[in-house]
């Protein structure tokens, strides 16, 4: 009696929850990015236990290039987020880069990702508190560093990270686009939209890995905020130039060397300056050619990309080489 009681109360709660009032509250960007991902793990659940390095390899290369033209579309979309993008926190600015990503790029993200979703801590943080001399962090990224050696040579299974691996995936893609407003009734009903694994999810307990992840993410800016106290003005400020170029200085974080990055108002670096005064251009874009440094000295009326470094690290130019690079 108790059982066949309690069984259509389940039935019934889940079909009053059943609703699509969170779709009005997120952005169509993390609707259709969620449903790629979902298939994207679907296909990779077909292949079996042991699915066949290349075949994921695939998978992965076709969810990148879907995810890339979803954000393609919306790109010019006017939308105030509701929370600052997690990935921006979690993922260090590598730089300008081409699509599709190369190998070096993907790799790197794969390690910062396994770290984060292991401690609830940014690599780039980590990295500088080993710097600094703390070696329970060191120990912290030498254990996901080798952990990240055996997914790249199949040499077997790792530990998880606690918590849903698919829910951290869509928090990710999804809290700035909406899903730090929904109720957690709202909440529960979008994942059962746009979660692989097909399940009826709670309320509570998605509020909960809610705010356990924001609280991670607001530990991580609450940290870089205590850092970019101590460095001068100078270093975390932009600058705009002609033809709408915007100019960032970047300090050294997470063992990457100190970078002034430039790009067009709103778009990706598409170069940057180094500490010795090189001008590294990015592969495959439209200002990949001779003449860009000549323009970058020209929008910001400087005379050598030495002097650009400085207007954000002053004496900070090891030697005035002033060359364009290609990147590698």
């Amino acid at each position: 009696m108790r059982n066949s009681f309690s069984r259509p109360r389940l039935v019934c709660f889940a079909d009053m929850r059943q609703s699509d009032s969170w779709k009005q509250k997120v952005h169509p960007l993390f609707v259709e990015s969620a449903g790629v991902y979902r298939e994207a793990v679907k296909e990779w659940l077909a292949l079996g236990p042991r699915p066949p390095a290349d075949k994921v390899a695939q998978i992965y290369e076709r969810f990148q290039a879907e995810i890339e033209a979803v954000r393609t579309r919306y790109g010019r979309a006017q939308y105030t987020p509701t929370s600052s993008d997690p990935l921006d926190t979690i993922l260090v600015d590598m730089g300008p880069s081409s699509w599709p990503p190369s190998e070096h790029e993907v790799s790197q993200g794969v390690l910062e990702l396994l770290y984060w979703r292991r401690f609830k801590e940014p690599l780039w943080i980590a990295l500088q508190k080993a710097d600094a001399g703390d070696l329970d962090a060191l120990r912290r990224v030498h254990r996901v560093h080798e952990d990240h050696e055996r997914l790249r040579f199949s040499q077997g299974p790792i530990k998880a990270a606690k918590g849903d691996p698919d829910h951290a995936v869509l928090f990710e893609i999804g809290l700035d686009l909406g899903l730090s407003s929904l109720s957690k009734e709202e909440l529960a009903d979008c994942f059962d939209f746009a979660c692989p694994c097909s399940k009826v999810h709670d309320p509570d307990a998605l509020r909960n890995q809610r705010s356990r992840k924001e609280k991670a993410l607001q530990k991580a800016r609450d940290w870089l905020a205590r850092e970019l106290a101590k460095m001068s003005t100078r270093e975390w400020m932009a600058a705009y130039g002609m033809h709408g170029l915007c100019a960032k200085g970047v300090p050294s974080i997470g063992g990457m060397p100190r970078r002034v990055y430039v790009g067009e108002i709103g778009k990706p670096a598409f170069c940057y300056i180094d500490e010795q005064g090189d001008l590294v251009v990015s592969e495959g874009t439209m200002f990949a050619d001779s003449s860009v440094a000549q323009e970058l000295l020209q929008a910001f009326f400087v005379s050598s990309s030495k002097e650009l470094f400085g207007m954000f690290f002053p004496e900070g130019v090891s030697q005035s080489v002033g060359s364009t690079n290609q990147k590698p």
